[in-house]
């Protein structure tokens, strides 16, 4: 079995976990491979382990990836993903997942193919209209782009996630099971070669968590050519000509874990990120080649 169809399969197996146990006695469940279930809203409308968990996004058995991205978790839970509203199952997420005989992969593949499922949509929104412009390359879909959650749970605050990390000790089992997996898919033949090695991150949090690992095990974590950089806007976007002064976007911590570099994008607005023709300058010493002060989209392909 290769590293793909391991992660694919390892949810698969959890998220039946989830279902099987919350549908018939949620009682008895408190935890998942390891995973704690959390009990508490979340910002919710209702306990975060009652909303349709979601590990990840897209198609990861896709022919061909043309990214990779590692968000941090898939947000607030809607009614409609309520496990304990039973008349759901008339519609998605359940509804889809009914018919998949409760196959996460299987779901997750029909539903990233319903371009107004809103999940669906958020991912083309922020995570796939970036990808065609930085590939140049329209005919880019979420069917074949692979988003991995760190965290597969609901909740309306990402410090929620940091605080669900934390409480229940976990930072080490979000490495094993998520970050070490994601790495090492990145590296398959299906990714295009562009984006092979590469994984994108929108979030600071990460790095809190990696941190977190680092200091409760120092040896389970191996990360080395740390680089630092700033995204500055410098270009009027309407009529592509260049800013007299030019002002911070975003700042973009890289480095990696095995053959892997993990581009952590922070700062900037909601869920986006840096516009792929601001430019990319270098913060500190950082022992590398890359070439910089030149766009985003540029650097991303070098």
């Amino acid at each position: 079995m290769n590293v793909i169809n391991e992660y694919v399969a390892y949810w698969d197996e959890w998220h039946k976990q989830w279902f099987d146990n919350c549908s018939s006695n949620p009682s008895l469940l408190d935890s998942i491979n390891e995973w704690i279930i959390p009990t508490d809203k979340g910002g919710n409308d209702n306990p975060i382990w009652q909303y349709f968990p979601e590990p990840y996004w897209g198609n990861p058995n896709s022919d061909k990836l043309f990214g990779i991205f590692l968000n941090i978790n898939p947000g607030g839970g809607g009614a409609s993903q309520n496990i304990l509203l039973r008349d759901q199952d008339d519609s998605n997420p359940f509804n889809s997942y009914k018919k998949n005989e409760h196959s996460y992969s299987e779901t997750i593949k029909e539903l990233s193919k319903i371009t107004d499922y809103k999940t669906t949509e958020w991912m083309q929104k922020w995570r796939v209209n970036w990808l065609r412009e930085v590939l140049v390359n329209q005919s880019i879909n979420v069917s074949n782009i692979f988003c991995a959650e760190l965290i597969p749970w609901h909740t309306k605050k990402k410090s929620d996630i940091s605080d669900y990390a934390v409480k229940n000790a976990i930072p080490d089992l979000i490495n094993n099971s998520v970050i070490i997996p994601l790495s090492k898919i990145s590296n398959s033949d299906s990714v295009v070669k562009e984006m092979k090695g590469k994984i994108i991150v929108r979030s600071s949090l990460i790095l809190d968590i990696l941190n977190s690992i680092y200091s409760i095990k120092p040896n389970s974590i191996k990360i080395s050519d740390i680089e630092n950089y700033a995204i500055v806007d410098d270009i009027d976007t309407k009529s592509s000509k260049q800013k007299l002064l030019s002002k911070f976007n975003s700042y973009l911590t890289i480095f990696k874990i095995d053959e892997t570099s993990f581009y952590v994008f922070s700062g900037g607005s909601n869920s986006a990120l840096p516009n792929p023709d601001f430019k990319v300058l270098s913060v500190g010493q950082n022992k590398t080649n890359r070439k910089t002060g030149i766009s985003l989209k540029e650097f991303m392909k070098s």
